[in-house]
């Protein structure tokens, strides 16, 4: 069994991902801290884990469905890995949006930059 193409590709996109994705949630929880306090160093983290997460969750579940290449039901299990990776986001990005709504300690802006700047 061979291995697919964009194998190499996505495990590069996973460790530079986490390179820059390390690199931004320092700067997001320093600038968070500097404008908004403690609030605003948790918000940061928290929006760059975010938004570092959730695309790296995509390029795993599609080396997760890579595994399965060359055998008969490869495009089956292929899309209903990656399809049932996009369902799990999509109900943890539902779960976490109700959670943080109103917590004291989240600072809504800080939170929001830093995800779209990690993400």
């Amino acid at each position: 069994m061979s291995t697919v193409s964009s194998t190499p590709i996505l495990r590069a996109i996973l460790r530079w991902g986490g390179i820059v994705g390390g690199v931004i949630l320092l700067v997001a929880g320093a600038v968070g801290f500097i404008v908004a306090g403690a609030p605003g160093l948790w918000s940061g983290v928290l929006g760059a884990l975010i938004g570092v997460v959730f695309p790296a969750l995509t390029a795993v579940t599609i080396l997760i469905g890579n595994i399965w290449f060359g055998t008969v039901h490869y495009l089956e299990i292929f899309f209903g890995v990656v399809l049932g990776g996009w369902i799990v986001k999509l109900i943890l990005a539902i779960v976490l949006l109700v959670a943080l709504v109103g917590q004291p300690w989240v600072q809504p802006i800080v939170l929001y930059f830093s995800l779209v700047a990690a993400a």
